[in-house]
């Protein structure tokens, strides 16, 4: 998946797990596709990130320079 494919999902499911409850079929729609995505860009299994590792991460991750936020999450995913 190309970064800006990964930006626009971003966008996307960022409003979905703000606006929707943790026990919702949206809220688990969006982390999914969030997992998937992160992990194509990490090339990692999506299984290996967890729910807090992406709400977490949320805010970090935005349209704006997000090749250089991947790259100091990427790295902080490596450190761990």
């Amino acid at each position: 998946m190309q970064v800006s494919e990964l930006s626009k999902n971003f966008y996307t499911n960022r409003k979905a797990l703000k606006n929707n409850t943790v026990d919702s079929f949206e809220y688990a729609k969006a982390m999914d596709s969030l997992k998937k995505s992160m992990a194509d860009v990490l090339n990692i299994d999506a299984d290996t990130l967890s729910d807090d590792f992406i709400t977490n991460n949320l805010e970090k991750i935005d349209g704006e320079n997000l090749y250089e936020k991947y790259r100091e999450l990427i790295s902080k995913f490596e450190n761990t």
